[in-house]
């Protein structure tokens, strides 16, 4: 996210312009995600752009379906002056990994899915009725729809 200011924000503007709530920048500092905020003397937090965009990369974590401890490990890296970027890959890799691997799953639930999309409008247009599991005039369809759900569904 750009940004064109480097005054030093209050906690609500700096939560609007990272698209969070205050009580997540509290909690993101409180749990170590965030380096701790300066204060002004009244001890109001004072966000900067380097902190901002800080918020913007554990954000763009969360959005990827990073979780929390892979994000306070990051952090903890990031902050640590001897820690180097193969260590960094490594949490990134991992996390891909994961990612991928969800990504499949779902892929596989789409599959499904399209396929029971396909059988209940076939269903629909041949205007036959919803098979129930203990009707059993409705074991054909059943059947049917068992067979539907196998196969890949045809192309239109």
């Amino acid at each position: 996210m750009a940004r064109l200011h480097t005054s030093e924000l209050t906690i609500q503007e700096a939560a609007q312009l990272a698209g969070v709530s205050p009580d997540a920048l509290r909690y993101y500092e409180r749990i170590g995600l965030l380096a701790p905020v300066a204060r002004s003397p009244g001890g109001h937090r004072q966000y900067t752009d380097l902190d901002l965009s800080w918020v913007d990369f554990l954000v763009q974590c969360r959005e990827a379906g990073m979780g929390i401890q892979a994000m306070k490990h990051l952090s903890a890296l990031h902050r640590d002056p001897r820690a180097t970027s193969a260590r960094l890959l490594v949490v990134f890799e991992a996390h891909l990994q994961q990612v991928e691997t969800r990504l499949r799953r779902l892929a596989a639930h789409r599959e499904i899915l399209e396929r029971k999309v396909a059988a209940y409008r076939k269903l629909e247009a041949d205007q036959e009725s919803i098979p129930r599991p203990h009707d059993p005039d409705k074991i054909a369809a059943q059947r049917s729809l068992r067979e539907a759900f196998a196969r890949p569904p045809e192309d239109v």
